[in-house]
């Protein structure tokens, strides 16, 4: 048999247990200070079925049915299609202005209405611009409060989107300056987008590259993606079509994606360099292009597509540009640091969508930061792009220049050949037309050359054509032009003359100079050469027949020559 004693103990511990079930339990309470910004302590309860009115969910509050977020962390509930109510127990610290401001600092959540005070407060992305009570990006919502007890409010919150609900208890007048201040770096953000967009514009029409026509469509989406991400496009663009801005920003996120791929295949030239590659990131291009029609009809759907898409889309364009950097693609370095800002930023976004990590300032514009370094680091890998396709083709011209001057020139001497000597002859004849002068071609033929190869050899005859080359070049001026026709015979164009005596003149000074001896080969030698002049327009017009005549009248020279003995080896 049990004790009385202890039987009357154990009923009153019962009794007491039964008692502190039955109060409700204590609220996060929030004490307002002196503090510019707050962030309040929330409490949430979710209404699966939106079935809840505001009395059910105070009746809700009193049974303790609502959970508590931990202290320091900002309400984040993912793409979740239910109604969430947040309730905020906020006390006035003595003295204190009972004036504050309650933000939520997330523009695209679908509906946000606010009990309090007896009287409630309906605002959101999906009604118009002029529904807010205060104007701003963001929903912000006045608050009185009053001293010596417990305000408590209430927020019921929906979207198509994501449920992240950042709130802040503000100073008014600190609201106010912070607010100026977000706006200055909102413009300075856009005033990247501006100019980056500028610019590359004016190089696309300049350098007609199709890279630089999908940086600027990139560049052009993610400016409005972004302005629906942040409340501005709401703000001062779409304010009064409040369901085109949602669908609008989910279009835009989706064709960001897809621009920011099609830049990277033509960029790296995944089709030819990367085909496997080429063919995952069209696949990819297709799973958003698919969220985009999706968007039309079901937001959260298309989302969710987006979400996971987003999860290996830019590991995919990292992939890419690895593969490109390791084949000798040099100008994937500032791409793969461009894509890196991006695929962090997109992570992270992602991340906080699933409700993988918490909602703060870095996961909240996790996009923003990661597309304006991406932004700035894509247009300094397009800027080394062309210098380096700049410098490749400057080596191509030099090359082709070098190739060119080469299929001019002799081998041996490196005087002009035919090619050149046609295109200098025919130069010379026109600037003779047009300026009223006369122009010479003298042909020059070594006499008994063939006698210099039988007894000393080849390279001694190619020495000595070296050699009569050098006397040549010495022998004329800048102006004029040299060349060999083949074996010893070499033709001179001369420019610029004013009498046909001066053309003679430089047949007997040839004549003269190679009469010299010479040191060819480690041997003295001295030779001689028959000269013949034709004289432009004296003696012909067209080109071949002036240097027919100056055959003809080499010709004639070598028969007033002697012919035996004209090589004498000292």
């Amino acid at each position: 048999m049990l004790n009385p004693a202890l039987l009357l103990a154990t009923r009153w511990l019962l009794a007491l247990l039964a008692i502190v079930a039955s109060v409700p339990a204590a609220a996060a309470i929030t004490r307002i200070g002196s503090d510019d910004k707050l962030l309040p302590r929330v409490e949430f309860l979710e209404d699966a079925g939106d079935n809840l009115t505001y009395d059910d969910v105070v009746l809700a509050a009193q049974q303790g049915r609502f959970n508590a977020l931990p202290e320091g962390t900002q309400p984040n509930f993912g793409l979740s299609k239910s109604v969430y109510w947040l309730r905020l127990s906020l006390v006035l610290a003595d003295g204190e202005s009972p004036d504050r401001l309650l933000e939520v600092a997330y523009p695209f959540l679908g509906s946000v209405t606010l009990h309090g005070e007896g009287r409630q407060t309906a605002t959101g992305a999906a009604r118009p611009f002029d529904s807010r009570p205060v104007v701003h990006r963001n929903f912000v919502f006045p608050l009185a409060l009053r001293a010596g007890e417990t305000n408590v409010y209430y927020l019921r919150v929906t979207s198509e989107g994501t449920l992240t609900i950042p709130v802040h208890i503000w100073k008014p007048a600190a609201f106010h300056q912070a607010a100026q201040g977000s706006y200055f770096l909102l413009g300075l953000y856009y005033g990247e987008f501006i100019a980056l967009l500028l610019y590359n514009l004016i190089l696309f029409l300049t350098l007609r590259d199709r890279a630089y026509l999908a940086y600027i469509g990139f560049v052009a989406v993610m400016a409005i993606t972004n302005l629906s991400y942040n409340g501005l496009g709401m703000q001062y663009v779409w304010f009064d079509w409040p369901t085109e801005g949602r669908v609008g920003l989910t279009i835009t996120l989706a064709l960001s994606a897809i621009f920011s791929m099609q830049f990277s295949r033509i960029f790296l030239n995944t089709k030819q360099n990367a085909p496997r590659m080429d063919t995952a990131l069209q696949t990819t291009s297709g799973l958003f292009v698919i969220a985009l029609c999706v968007a039309m009809f079901d937001l959260r759907s298309a989302f969710l597509i987006m979400a996971v898409s987003g999860l290996f889309f830019p590991a995919l364009c990292l992939g890419a540009g690895i593969l490109a950097l390791r084949r000798g693609h040099g100008t994937a370095r500032f791409f793969l640091l461009g894509w890196s800002a991006l695929l962090v930023g997109t992570i992270l976004y992602t991340m906080r969508t699933l409700n993988l990590v918490p909602a703060n300032f870095f996961t909240l514009n996790a996009i923003q930061i990661g597309t304006a370094a991406e932004l700035l680091l894509f247009s300094f890998a397009l800027a080394d792009r062309t210098r380096r396709l700049i410098q490749k083709n400057a080596e191509l011209h030099e090359r082709e220049l070098q190739l060119r001057e080469a299929a001019h020139r002799d081998p041996l001497t490196g005087l002009g050949n035919r090619l050149l000597l046609d295109d200098r002859l025919g130069h010379a004849l026109q600037m003779a037309q047009r300026q009223h002068t006369l122009a010479a071609v003298l042909l020059v033929d070594l006499d008994n050359f063939k006698p210099v190869n039988d007894r000393f050899g080849h390279a001694a005859g190619d020495a000595l054509l070296k050699a009569v080359a050098g006397l040549l070049v010495n022998a004329v001026r800048a102006s004029d032009t040299v060349t060999r026709m083949g074996g010893d015979e070499f033709v001179l164009v001369i420019e610029a003359l004013h009498t046909p005596n001066e053309a003679y003149q430089l047949a007997e000074k040839i004549r003269r100079e190679l009469s010299r001896t010479m040191t060819v080969a480690g041997r003295p030698l001295q030779v001689s050469a028959s000269v013949g002049v034709a004289v432009y327009p004296d003696h012909a017009v067209l080109p071949e027949d002036l240097l027919r005549r100056a055959d003809e009248a080499m010709y004639r020279d070598k028969d007033l020559r002697r012919t035996l003995d004209d090589l004498v080896v000292i």
